[in-house]
């Protein structure tokens, strides 16, 4: 039988890879969707799938990793 601890420590697990899901699922839809602005730009012009990617990720990427130094050093932008 499990004890009281055991069965927290599992909740707790099982949420936060909940929340991790949740957070993953999120961040490829922001990618996606600036890889679509990209291809919007171009004019819809296919063949620049994985560049548009690529890019799209960069910036996105980049701008949370902004966002947490700022958060992690006190700053507001």
């Amino acid at each position: 039988m499990q004890s009281e601890m055991e069965k927290k420590g599992m909740l707790f697990r099982a949420e936060s890879a909940k929340e991790s899901i949740n957070t993953d699922q999120a961040l490829h839809e922001r990618i996606a969707q600036k890889a679509y602005e990209f291809y919007q730009k171009r004019g819809k012009s296919s063949g620049h799938d994985l560049e548009d990617w690529l890019e799209a990720e960069r910036e996105v990427l980049g701008r949370e990793e902004l966002a947490d130094r700022e958060v992690f050093s006190g700053s507001q932008a």
